[in-house]
């Protein structure tokens, strides 16, 4: 038997309005491959990729500065799928 899936991201680095960004999360546990998705909006410009887990794009200069709360999830590949959800909270510059 597996054991538990976990995000073991602990945090999201800065994105700077109009700038490229790229970020790699990464996860602990259950059964390779992992699928990641969001859960709810990502701020405009920035999009995932569900094989990989890159948070990756542009974020619009039109964006606000501040904080976003986003909310990640991971699925894996056993049956049934082991699901882990983590919020996190980028910083908008």
């Amino acid at each position: 038997m597996t054991n538990a899936l976990t995000i073991t991201t602990v945090s999201l680095p800065p994105a700077t309005r109009g700038a490229t960004y790229s970020t790699t999360l990464s996860a602990a546990g259950g059964r390779l491959t992992y699928k990641w998705e969001r859960v709810g909006a990502l701020p405009q410009g920035i999009k995932i990729s569900g094989p990989a887990g890159t948070l990756a794009g542009t974020p619009s200069p039109k964006l606000a500065p501040g904080l976003v709360t986003i909310t990640i999830e991971v699925l894996d590949h056993s049956k049934p799928k082991k699901m882990a959800t983590k919020v996190f909270t980028l910083t908008l510059l």
